[in-house]
């Protein structure tokens, strides 16, 4: 009898422990983005697109007892793209959907498009706040972090790593004719692919070879258009940090000796005179952001150093980073997988949150 009262007291110990942990949830638990990424910068400046991944996080839990294990992704493959206006602190949601990436808006600023999964595109307009889905089934699923290229008259996008396009008017594929995947230049002339350890660069209406070099990073992320698409910037293997190539001399130049430690080609600033790169230390786990500024001329090409400024992250992975139009700001994601969007000033230093949250 004894035995069998002492094994009620228990489930009801047990009940009541899940009954506070289930009021404790409802009562300070709430449902949070918490995961923000690739951003892009709208072309007039005024806006930060990029993709967010809902998560519920037990915040207040965490904070007033330290149950830090509370926390984890909710509906992990739903995501959202976001604009934050950066003038009136507005936050608009676009659309829902599954696995979306890397927003990408057009130069004239009417739309923007991003991606869906693995094989769709969608194109989304501002003004009418209609948008179209384009399948593309060749595309390469691991290419999922380079975001779409528009043509300068915003009437076409490139889908890097693939060889089509989509025509806006007609909301229809082109093919570019190209063999393999590809990094098309602004100008839509030339098509760059890493190919049986070969940087290949092409004539798109041709699909003449015109550059061929030898053991460039096999990642198509490492590979850079100027803004003008004449001069890509490359990772190569071994001893060399960088190498910039002209397209019209075919000529490359070679920097080595940055002290810089494990790169990664991020972007060129809008007017081409910088180059932004993330770089891990040696012997450390602590990142920078390095922006360098190169001057380059033609007859014959060369490229010369001007100045180096770097920038401290504070200890986060950073990825897929984003230039203000008027190149004095960076805005970045803090982890590839976890992270928020920070943007640094590059004339201050000053690093802050893109939304801050009470968390």
């Amino acid at each position: 009898m004894a035995t069998h009262k002492k094994r009620s007291y228990i489930w009801l110990l047990i009940l009541a422990a899940i009954g506070l942990c289930g009021f404790a949830i409802f009562k300070y638990g709430r449902y949070s983005v918490i995961h923000e990424k690739e951003p892009a910068w709208s072309p007039d400046g005024r806006y930060i697109a990029f993709a967010c991944e809902p998560r519920f996080k037990f915040v207040d839990i965490n904070q007033y007892f330290g149950l830090d294990w509370l926390d984890w992704p909710f509906y992990e493959d739903v995501y959202t793209i976001c604009i934050k206006d950066t003038t009136t602190n507005k936050l608009t949601w676009l659309t829902n959907s599954f696995e979306l990436h890397t927003p990408s808006w057009s130069p004239d600023g009417n739309n923007l498009a991003w991606r869906k999964g693995c094989n769709s595109y969608v194109v989304w307009n501002l003004a009418t706040k209609k948008q179209f889905d384009v399948k593309v089934s060749e595309i390469d699923c691991f290419q999922e972090d380079i975001p779409p290229a528009w043509s300068k008259d915003s009437n076409r996008i490139f889908i890097q790593g693939s060889s089509v396009g989509i025509d806006v008017q007609t909301q229809s594929l082109i093919s570019l004719g190209a063999s393999s995947s590809y990094i098309i230049s602004p100008s839509g002339t030339y098509l760059a692919s890493v190919e049986n350890d070969y940087l290949i660069v092409r004539e798109t209406d041709t699909q003449n070879i015109i550059i061929k070099l030898e053991n460039p990073s096999f990642l198509l992320t490492d590979l850079r258009w100027n803004p003008d698409g004449t001069i890509l910037a490359w990772m190569p293997m071994g001893r060399y940090d960088f190498a910039l190539t002209s397209v019209e001399t075919r000529e490359t130049v070679y920097f080595a000796d940055l002290g810089l430690g494990y790169l990664n080609i991020s972007s060129w600033s809008p007017n081409g005179d910088k180059i932004a790169l993330f770089n891990q230390l040696e012997n450390s786990d602590d990142f920078e952001l390095t922006v360098l500024k190169i001057t380059c001329s033609s007859n014959p090409f060369g490229c010369k150093l001007l100045e180096r400024k770097q920038y401290n992250l504070k200890g986060y992975a950073p990825s897929h980073l984003t230039w203000s139009p008027d190149g004095k700001q960076i805005a970045y994601q803090t982890h590839y997988t976890y992270g928020t969007i920070r943007i640094i000033d590059l004339e201050t230093g000053q690093d802050y949150l893109l939304i801050e949250r009470n968390e």
